[in-house]
């Protein structure tokens, strides 16, 4: 029996000799901010963890069984650590003592009465999993009060899916409100989608903003009349959109209410004392809406367009495009304006690639910039570009949408818009894929065709008219006699001056501009990068700058050459020259960020422009060094 006892003690020894080496001992608990409540009244429910602050795993805004989440609703409000320190100072010894914790908590309304119970809670704490205890509430039907009301209203009682209904909320206030809770379950419903209506006609001033169901609600303050007394009113709405057919409840809402009883001292207006402090005599009320019905149907399938992508009610589309005047492969901003269905913003951008016209007549890239709303309209814009000179015209813009007044599908259609394309020669892309790769056909009027590949315009274009000299010769001057009398001998003096200049400095001659190619190229690139400013034409800027530098370095003439000799010449020097693939690279590049469409943003294109501009610098600089050599 002696030797039990030491045996227990010893045991009991190294339990306390474990707990003080290795830490606390970890206790998880639950407890609740109050137990005797009234429907839709809500309160805290905290999970609380001592002796450690790894929390691996919980559940959020549900845990249990159904009949729980039947009669609460649960609003997850995070986790926070509440470990403390603290150091004491006894005879000059220090000692410091660490209680580690944490806790997680959430936002609990019961929607029904009777003894309720909140189920108990697993939490892996440092890889171990805890339970915490079931625990009890009280919950009782709150007083009802002739001074409240909450009206619930429907601007229709019939709806498709995916044709948008507006709910609204009218709170009728006849006492001071010190606190309140909203419980809507109609906002929980998965087969619906909320969002908010425009308030912008809505004087600021007259907002008051107020959480529901974990969102935030904008409700209007104002003056209302409920069965022939007037009330200070809070308004708001919310816009609906089906997402599946059939008959809908709208259950009541209640509005947990506490509030300055009748005949008690202090302020009765309830917007100047919502959020006092002072608290002369308050009551609970609970205040229940009316509940309502809405009937969805499905959309007909009968003659439902293959490219119907979802409008309902009366679509309108406008469609306007800029620049009017360009050549093949240039890029055309096309702006689609979009208005009639009160649910506009819900909706995407239409495929314009399912236009068949467009498509067969522009290139259209799969991407399509995000609708910009204005007032009741969404606003798309898209790049498109012409394939070919024969284009006259961008055509109508052609989407289904369904009438729910004539309950049938229609189409929207807009205008025509007349342009003017202008011929331009260019280069398959394919012959450029690798150094090794064949030239094109040898034929030299099919090579001045336009030529198109999968990949879209090609990056090369041959316009030599920029080149072209244009003056108006000596002749012209005869028509103004007196002007040719001064103009001629300030032409003559500043010619014999030049010829003096070029035959001195060799000025302007094809050695100078090859000898200092790379100078002249840096100058141009260093402009680009100092304007800062990237339009439609910064991509072809580029391009034709280094093309001209080729030219100058390689042919040892500043006339534009096409991609095609430039790159005959590299294959016949240095095939395997790394050098050679960089310069196709870079080619390639200005060509896919050239036909980005409105993927890009400004800030995008500024930052592919700036890593091509570094690479043609970088190849610049070895070709300038290799070929003077």
């Amino acid at each position: 029996m002696k030797e039990k006892s030491i045996l227990l003690f010893l045991v009991f020894v190294m339990l306390l000799f474990t707990a003080a080496l290795f830490g606390e001992t970890v206790q998880v608990s639950s407890i609740v901010e109050k137990n005797d409540l009234s429907v839709g009244e809500s309160f805290i429910y905290q999970v609380q963890i001592k002796g450690s602050e790894k929390i691996s795993s919980y559940p959020e805004n549900s845990w249990g069984n159904s009949t729980f989440s039947k009669n609460f609703s649960v609003k997850f409000l995070g986790g926070q650590n509440n470990s403390s320190s603290r150091i004491t100072i006894i005879n000059g010894k220090r000692r410091e003592s660490v209680n580690r914790g944490y806790f997680i908590s959430y936002r609990l309304i019961p929607k029904t009465t009777g003894i309720l119970t909140i189920p108990a809670i697993t939490i892996t704490v440092d890889g171990n999993n805890y339970t915490t205890k079931p625990i009890q509430v009280k919950v009782t039907q709150a007083e009802q009060s002739k001074d409240f009301h909450l009206k619930v209203e429907l601007d229709k009682n019939k709806s498709y899916v995916g044709e948008q209904f507006r709910i609204t909320f009218t709170w009728y206030i006849g006492l001071n409100v010190k606190d309140f809770t909203y419980s809507i379950p109609f906002f929980q419903n998965k087969n619906f989608y909320f969002s908010d209506p425009s308030n912008t006609a809505v004087d600021p001033s007259r907002l008051v903003s107020f959480p529901i169901n974990g969102t935030t609600v904008n409700a209007v303050q104002g003056k209302g009349s409920f069965n022939g007394k007037t009330y200070t009113t809070l308004t708001f709405s919310k816009l609906v959109t089906p997402k599946k057919s059939g008959n809908f409840t709208i259950h009541k809402s209640v509005i947990s209410v506490s509030a300055q009883t009748a005949g008690s001292s202090g302020s009765n207006d309830f917007f100047n004392s919502f959020f006092s402090s002072v608290s002369p005599e308050y009551s609970q009320f609970s205040v229940p809406s009316n509940s309502l019905s809405i009937e969805v149907l499905e959309l007909p399938k009968l003659n439902k367009p293959n490219n119907f992508s979802g409008y309902i009610g009366e679509l309108h589309i406008k469609t306007t495009a800029s620049p009017l005047n360009v050549k093949t492969g240039d890029p055309i901003t096309l702006t689609l304006k979009i208005w009639g269905p009160k649910n506009i913003s819900v909706w995407d951008a239409p495929d314009l690639e399912k236009q068949a016209e467009l498509s067969a007549n522009f290139k259209i890239p799969s991407e399509i910039s995000a609708g910009k709303i204005d007032e009741d309209s969404i606003i798309f814009t898209q790049t498109i570009r012409a394939k070919s000179n024969n284009v006259t015209e961008i055509p109508s813009i052609i989407i289904p949408y369904f009438d729910t007044i004539t309950n049938k599908y229609s189409f929207a259609k807009s205008d025509p818009i007349p342009i003017t394309v202008e011929y331009v020669e260019s280069v398959k892309i394919e012959g450029l894929s690798t150094p090794t790769s064949q030239t094109l056909q040898n034929d030299k009027v099919s090579q001045k065709l336009l030529q198109t590949s999968r990949g879209g315009i090609n990056f090369n274009y041959e316009d030599n008219s920029i080149l072209k000299k244009q003056s108006y010769g000596i002749n012209s001057l005869f028509h103004f006699p007196l002007l040719g009398f001064i103009i001629l001998p300030a032409l003559i003096f500043l010619s014999i001056l030049l010829n003096i200049l070029f035959h001195k400095y060799k000025l302007f001659s094809k050695k100078y501009y090859r000898k200092n190619t790379l100078g002249l190229l840096k100058k141009d690139l260093n402009k680009i990068k100092t304007d800062n400013l990237v339009t439609n034409k910064t991509g072809k800027k580029i391009t034709l700058i280094f093309q001209k530098f080729l030219s100058r370095k390689i042919f040892k003439d500043s006339t534009l050459t096409s991609i095609e000799k430039i790159n005959e010449w590299l294959n016949k020097n240095d095939g395997s020259d790394k050098n050679i693939s960089l310069i196709l690279e870079i080619f390639k590049n200005l060509d896919e960020i050239q036909f980005a469409g409105s993927i890009l943003t400004e800030e995008d294109y500024k930052l592919k422009y700036t890593d091509i501009i570094n690479k043609i610098l970088t190849a610049a600089e070895i070709l300038d060094r290799r070929i003077q050599k």
